[in-house]
């Protein structure tokens, strides 16, 4: 397994967004103020899991890893099958990826298939922790012990895998053996950043299960001097909605000139799936453009990054047009006017016809995952 599949294996983000269902005739308007014309919902559902599907059953690695990651956005019955023929696949991030997903998704039907793997010779460590995190979360009796000696490997991305599948566990007793792998000294065969990374990472399982004093760990990867640092510290912010850090990510969006572009769309993302008050919602409607621009950038890494970050705009801008429906005689015209643009939207859909197949696949996410949300919420 080399380096960039490792490092694929580590970034499995969750974006959870909110929009109705149907073929939606609400005020959308464009930036000029004329109004945009109806999503039809229902189509662009249709079109997200036929990618998603397609994608599966790909050549390409990488995108078959970001379908079977998807797959947690599809009902059950669309995903099993896809998380079957994924525990075959040949390459290891593919498996992984099938694994976890198993897990989170609690696919009991495919415990068999899952101890399968655990009896195959030269098993890669990295399919054998994903292997054992899918049976714990499927009711299994699983001795997690492997896990935690995989947290001392020389191998940081492999570390840094034992500990996001810990974290996912939900057994707060893993916590004392994250800590003292957080005081423990790093091998000397580990380059400095890729220590700083596995540290943080350890510090998000920490977090992830209960322990408040790993936060400030995490909130100091936000001002590294390492880039890759900084946005996988905004990613786990976002994710835990670290409203503390609500100022930091408006100064790495408006004044941080050393941000890169990658970094100012993460920050937006984590502000917009905050469930803040419709004055810190309008201010990060306001950086929509960002966004925007983004979306037409030629490099498809950003791209990708901009439509997950306009479906958590869209998102907050549905949230925040619900709240105005129930106080709407206090809301301002102006934010009215800003909450009712459908910009962002009309973009995300732009970028399901991207001619690039992982930016497909990351606009098909956003909107399954405004799909599930809706149902969960009845929106």
């Amino acid at each position: 397994m080399n380096h960039s599949q490792h490092a694929r294996c580590l970034r499995l983000a969750v974006f959870l967004l909110a929009m109705p269902l149907g073929v939606v005739k609400a005020q959308l308007t464009t930036g000029s103020g004329v109004a945009a014309p109806p999503l039809n919902l229902a189509e662009i559902e249709r079109r997200a899991v036929q990618q998603i599907l397609a994608s599966a059953g790909g050549d390409d690695t990488q995108a078959r890893t970001n379908a079977i990651e998807s797959c947690e956005f599809l009902e059950l019955r669309r995903a099993t099958p896809q998380l079957q023929l994924a525990l075959e696949d040949d390459a290891v991030p593919v498996r992984f990826a099938a694994l976890v997903t198993i897990g989170r998704l609690k696919v009991r039907s495919l415990v068999p298939s899952v101890n399968r793997v655990l009896k195959q010779d030269g098993l890669d460590f990295h399919v054998h922790a994903a292997a054992l995190f899918a049976l714990y979360r499927c009711g299994q009796q699983v001795d997690l012990t492997l896990m935690a000696r995989m947290l001392r490997s020389a191998d940081a991305a492999l570390r840094g895998n034992a500990a996001l599948l810990l974290g996912m566990t939900g057994d707060r007793s893993a916590v004392p053996m994250l800590k003292a792998l957080g005081r423990a000294p790093l091998p000397a065969t580990m380059s400095h950043v890729a220590g700083v990374i596995v540290r943080i990472q350890v510090a998000e399982a920490r977090a992830r299960l209960g322990d408040e004093s790993a936060m400030s760990m995490i909130r100091s990867g936000l001002f590294s001097s390492y880039d890759e640092v900084r946005v996988l510290a905004a990613i786990m912010l976002g994710r835990m909605g670290d409203e503390k850090m609500e100022e930091a990510f408006f100064g790495i969006i408006r004044d941080d000139k050393d941000a890169t572009i990658e970094l100012k769309l993460v920050a937006l993302d984590a502000l917009a799936r905050m469930d803040r008050n419709l004055t810190v919602l309008n201010e990060a409607m306001e950086s929509l453009y960002l966004v925007l621009d983004a979306a037409a950038m030629q490099s498809p890494v950003i791209r990708a990054q901009a439509a997950r970050t306009l479906g958590s705009v869209e998102a907050a801008r549905r949230r925040g047009l619900a709240r105005m429906d129930r106080s709407s005689a206090l809301t301002p015209p102006e934010v009215i006017r800003q909450f009712q643009r459908g910009d962002g939207a009309a973009a995300l859909l732009r970028l399901l016809d991207d001619p690039v197949q992982t930016v497909r696949l990351a606009a098909a996410a956003a909107w399954l995952q405004v799909v599930r949300q809706a149902a969960a919420t009845g929106g």
